[in-house]
């Protein structure tokens, strides 16, 4: 299917930023046609920047309709449903619905325990920005049994949980990733708001953004359009119908409709929610994890930021969907990728189309970061007790010295790596950019001596 052009969006001059070239749409054409030949599932991709919109699609809604992948199949968002819920907050504390600094103890029943820590309570902006200290998930069901144990998860359990956990940091200390807490969160302002958690979400987001396409559940006048999810292997997957885990991850959108999400977020439309949208862009919390900075709840992956970017995303994942909606705020550049085939992740195809780098497989399966280290993916030798070369990037003092997968190596500055852990052989190649780091490297049956020194460089490929 050949890219869709869509309508212009509104573009302020003030705005302006680069346009995705002729090259970039080819090549993101090329790789959903090529990505998707085979395959059971579907792919939509959506790109802005302040000209226009465009779309690619390839695949099978796989839905026994007729109709092709297009900007207007319904895809299961998962947790990009995570950003709208913490948006919600922001316009129900302007409302004075809610407090965001305030218990989020004082939107549940009376008497009803929350986890405090020292004194210090959970507060709506805590759940908001993803720092309030709740795991994952409540340890009361059990996560394996996906997604049943999800659907199954209501209110009164929720509640059970809350009142057996303790907190082990202070809310507000620490980014931790929380279905919980966005599950409790959206619980939370459906109570204070008198309606349902998806009533709110399309009356006080939804509408204001101009997004007509967004449910917790389809109507039925609107199911021809809703691809069908595939896990893994490729098998059809059961959609989601949660109860109080909604707001972590229970909406349905569109790619049409998620680009509208995107333009709002890069202010080429003004609405009533533009300045709650704004200082949801704030950094919260600097980390190292696997989410990088994290803002309310954005994330930039830790992923690579060319110079002169300021990338946010979100993914989200179900069973058999996988979603990424995420853009450049100084470049002005957005994109949205939705999946319904799990085996294809969408937040390494996004973060790398907004990196402008190319749509390699490796590019497309990780996310591009920019690390400091001599340039190797490592695992350890069952056979020999060394340490097997797994990974070279090009770019890379190994790459620049020829090193190759599948060479061994035998020792790290003088000291011998049989025996140890990985942990261990990683420290001993530690240290700061431009210091030296001396390999024993073992192949064809002898040795050499290959002195490398530790730079930055990109995990591309």
């Amino acid at each position: 299917m050949k890219a869709v052009l869509a309508s212009l969006f509104l573009a302020l001059p003030a705005l302006a930023g680069p346009l995705f070239t002729s090259a970039e749409r080819e090549a993101i054409e090329t790789f959903v046609q090529a990505r998707f030949a085979d395959r059971q599932g579907a792919i939509v991709i959506g790109i802005l920047d302040r000209r226009e919109s465009v779309f690619f699609a390839a695949g099978s809604l796989d839905n026994g309709k007729d109709a092709k992948p297009g900007p207007d199949t319904i895809f299961e968002m998962g947790s990009v449903t995570k950003t709208m819920t913490s948006l919600l907050a922001l316009q129900m504390d302007r409302a004075g619905e809610v407090k965001l600094n305030g218990p989020v103890a004082h939107c549940l029943p009376a008497g009803m325990q929350v986890p405090e820590f020292k004194g210090v309570p959970i507060t709506l902006r805590n759940l908001a920005a993803q720092d309030s200290g709740l795991p994952f998930n409540p340890d009361n069901f059990e996560p394996k049994r996906f997604p049943e144990s999800y659907n199954a998860y209501t209110a009164k359990r929720l509640y059970e949980f809350l009142v057996g956990f303790r907190l082990t940091n202070a809310p507000g200390t620490r980014f931790q990733y929380s279905n919980t807490g966005m599950a409790l969160l959206g619980h939370a302002l459906g109570r204070a708001g008198g309606k349902s958690y998806d009533e709110l979400i399309r009356e006080r987001v939804a509408r204001p953004l101009g997004i007509k396409d967004l449910w917790r559940t389809v109507p039925a006048s609107e199911i021809h359009r809703l691809a069908q999810g595939h896990d893994q292997t490729g098998k059809p997957f059961p959609y989601l119908r949660l109860q109080v885990y909604a707001g972590a991850g229970n909406l349905k959108s569109t790619a049409r409709e998620m680009l509208k999400y995107a333009a709002a977020n890069l202010g080429f439309t003004e609405s009533t929610l533009t300045q709650l949208i704004k200082r949801m862009h704030r950094e919260w919390h600097r980390g190292k994890s696997v989410f990088g900075n994290t803002a309310m709840p954005w994330v930039d992956g830790g992923v690579y930021e060319p110079k002169g970017s300021r990338l946010l995303g979100h993914a989200g994942g179900t069973g058999g969907f996988s979603t990424f909606v995420g853009f450049d705020l100084k470049q002005r550049r957005g994109v949205v990728v939705l999946s319904s085939d799990r085996a294809v992740i969408s937040s390494p195809i996004g973060w790398t189309i907004l990196q402008g780098l190319p749509l390699t497989p490796r590019n497309t399966s990780v996310a591009v970061r920019e690390v400091v280290g001599i340039g190797t993916g490592l695992a350890l030798d069952e056979k020999t007790g060394w340490l097997k070369i797994t990974i070279v990037f090009d770019e890379s003092s190994a790459g620049r010295a020829g090193l190759q997968a599948g060479q061994l190596i035998k020792s790290i500055n003088g000291q011998s790596v049989k025996g140890r852990t990985m942990p261990e052989c990683l420290k001993m190649m530690g240290g700061q950019v431009g210091d030296e780091v001396r390999l024993e490297i073992v192949s064809n049956g002898g040795s050499q001596a290959v002195v490398l020194k530790r730079s930055r460089f990109l995990t591309a490929g």
